[in-house]
């Protein structure tokens, strides 16, 4: 119970409270972008995984939802879903398991079909471009991140 406690009041409490105070502000200067990041666990079932699921579910739904609300104000709401992505997270793995970064990139790299995990950056980029002026007509969107490791 403490781990659903702790998950919900930091992934959804946390991101749904952020939200409201980033929201009046964008209301009062005419508009803004927002853009939740979720992940391919908002879609795909993994071992283990429950409790982080259905959080990252959650951020994909109140970025729809408040896309739908937000609109009117001229405020966009998308969502970033990465998918394996070399991040810190990823080393200290490594050193639980013994493995090496070579093996990592291989396995996780099996599950997508551009047979690599990602980067960091290219999330970023993921998210500078729905943040952008270039992406004026994008909200509501899920944008998977993840080398079509959900399109398989």
């Amino acid at each position: 119970m403490e781990h659903w406690r702790r998950s919900l009041g930091v992934k959804v409490i946390g991101t749904s409270r952020v939200s409201k105070y980033t929201i009046e502000p964008m209301k009062k200067g005419g508009g803004g972008t927002m853009v939740n990041l979720a992940s391919i666990s908002n879609r795909v079932a993994q071992a283990n995984l429950i409790t982080y699921s259905a959080t990252k579910a959650a951020h994909l739904h109140m970025a729809r939802n408040m896309a739908m609300d937000f609109a009117v104000h001229n405020i966009r709401v998308n969502c970033v879903c990465p998918g394996s992505i070399i991040t810190s997270t990823t080393y200290q793995y490594m050193e639980e398991t013994g493995k090496t970064l070579e093996q990592v990139n291989a396995e996780e790299g099996a599950k997508t079909l551009l047979k690599r995990p990602g980067k960091a950056s290219e999330v970023a980029s993921a998210i500078l471009i729905l943040a952008s002026d270039e992406a004026s007509y994008i909200t509501g969107a899920i944008l998977m991140v993840d080398g079509g490791y959900t399109a398989m």
